[in-house]
């Protein structure tokens, strides 16, 4: 019985953590979403797009004050990647196809637990190789 209680709390866990996501409902999250597999099967790899209604917040690139944050369009995490939305909705299929270009670097470097400019430039760095149709270098 108690096998079962714990069981079922971690399975109740992983629910709790995808109850902010979605099914696509704009053409641009349909758009980003594709790109997202478009872009893991160039690289060999497996990720799970998914489209989000909470917010992740991160440091502004340009602050407007010390210490302002915004809400990110997409990130790694937890191997899947989520795309805010609002963030989503208010971009060019250009741009949506960059950023699930740079996220799915992320998730091919693994880079869960890095941050800052050097995982950044990497994720940029091979977000133009899968622009160009072309893997990135490992």
């Amino acid at each position: 019985m108690i096998r079962f209680l714990v069981l079922a709390a971690l399975l109740l866990s992983g629910c709790a953590k995808r109850i902010h996501t979605s099914p696509p409902a704009h053409p641009n999250e349909t758009h980003v979403l594709a790109e997202t597999q478009r872009f893991a099967r160039v690289l060999g790899i497996k990720v799970e797009g998914v489209i989000t209604t909470k917010p992740y917040m991160v440091p502004a690139a340009r602050p407007l004050y010390d210490g302002e944050k915004v809400p990110a369009a997409g990130r790694w995490v937890h191997g899947r990647i989520e795309f805010y939305t609002p963030m989503i909705q208010e971009q060019s299929q250009e741009q949506s196809s960059w950023l699930a270009a740079h996220e799915v670097a992320h998730a091919f470097y693994d880079d869960e637990h890095s941050d800052g400019k050097p995982a950044e430039a990497r994720a940029d760095m091979c977000a133009m190789h899968l622009m160009a149709e072309d893997p990135c270098p490992k």
